[in-house]
């Protein structure tokens, strides 16, 4: 057995998407890395706490490994969003989020979840990073819902489409292999005016939050931060929450399923309980191993340089207590300008009301 690595980073701003092609049950035949990410400044700190842009309380590690993590991956050919196979149990899952929500951290966590558990019983997991960013940003001029990249070329491959990207959250991204889990991390306003019962249908849906007053000023700094992410001005509209309260009535309403709703306080608040109670809903083992990992670039995070260095050069997700809302906070603190901004204040006043619609429903 060996992993077969596709690494494409030819346009620094084009979603690769996962990009690894691994069979999980052989994966100790690791194949050769065609090309490696060298990373710009690793954090200095063994086995500490650091919270960063996104949130997300990590172990830091001092020398991050630069062997891109394969992200599992193969295909399925299943209407279902859980199905059995035999003996096997197929699901198809989405995770639908906001930026800033530590949901690529939570992502690494499934990413090791097909490595550590799901290998050990022969299934294979197919893990997708933001696949809908692609038509978004970066698909043929119809597709696209914003002009932040317009001076780059359209993508043309299978990705470059929202029909094709949701043929693969069914089907797999190799349409020659089925994997037994389909996973999907993507920002919901990827969906902007394209949110309905025939696009939704198919998948299990799932979502993590965040109060808006953490995340907006995070991603405002970000968004003009253009020597750590290549982005010059900030677009509210890149919230996210309202495109993630449509999703959430449709699935509730329209596909009358119940949801898993998890809040990003109460995961680093207790990462192991919160992960044992989503994996559960969702039909997937869990172990605590999965939420320690080796340092390093993760296939298809490459594709968005800046956003998740702080992930990449992490070990693991541990515990944290954050502050209540309202509270003097390190965090607060540390955005203290941002939060002082009249358009990042009117964002969060916005996306509040359908940021509660959704807490209302959080795992517990």
């Amino acid at each position: 057995g060996s992993s077969t690595f596709i690494w494409r980073i030819s346009n620094p701003h084009s979603p690769a998407l996962p990009i690894s092609s691994i069979d999980m049950a052989a994966i100790a035949g690791s194949g050769p890395m065609e090309k490696t990410r060298v990373l710009k400044s690793p954090k200095d700190i063994i086995t500490s706490t650091s919270t960063s842009e996104d949130g997300e309380a990590l172990q830091i590690a001092s020398t991050p490994t630069l062997t891109p993590t394969p992200t599992p991956t193969d295909s399925s050919s299943t209407p279902s969003s859980s199905v059995s196979s035999g003996t096997k149990r197929r699901t198809r899952t989405v995770l639908w989020t906001v930026p800033r929500a530590i949901s690529t951290a939570f992502e690494r966590v499934i990413v090791e979840l097909g490595h550590k558990v799901l290998a050990e019983r022969g299934e294979t997991l197919d893990v997708l990073h933001e696949p809908y960013g692609q038509p978004f940003y970066f698909g043929p001029t119809e597709e696209r819902g914003s002009t932040r990249f317009a001076k780059d070329a359209p993508l043309s491959d299978r990705l470059s489409t929202y029909d094709g990207v949701r043929d693969a959250l069914l089907n797999g991204r190799n349409p020659e292999k089925e994997p037994d889990h389909v996973f999907s991390k993507d920002m919901a306003y990827y969906m902007r005016g394209r949110i309905n019962k025939e696009m939704l249908e198919g998948v299990q849906h799932t979502f993590l939050i965040r109060h808006p007053s953490k995340s907006i000023p995070s991603l405002y700094r970000s968004s003009l931060d253009t020597e750590l992410t290549g982005w010059d001005y900030f677009d509210p509209q890149e919230g996210g929450y309202e495109e993630l309260s449509q999703i959430f009535d449709v699935v509730t309403k329209e596909l009358g399923q119940t949801p898993v709703v998890i809040d990003a306080d109460d995961l680093l608040a207790d990462p192991s309980g919160v992960t044992a109670k989503y994996c559960e809903a969702i039909g997937l083992p869990y172990s605590e191993d999965i939420l320690r990992w080796t340092p390093g670039p993760v296939e298809g995070w490459e594709a968005w340089p800046g956003w998740h260095d702080d992930a990449i050069n992490s070990c693991g997700l541990i515990k944290r207590t954050p502050a209540k809302e309202g509270a003097s906070s390190g965090g607060h603190q540390k955005y203290a300008k941002e939060l002082a901004i009249p358009e990042v204040q009117e964002t969060i006043a916005d996306a509040t009301p359908h940021y509660e619609a959704v807490a209302k429903h959080r795992l517990t």
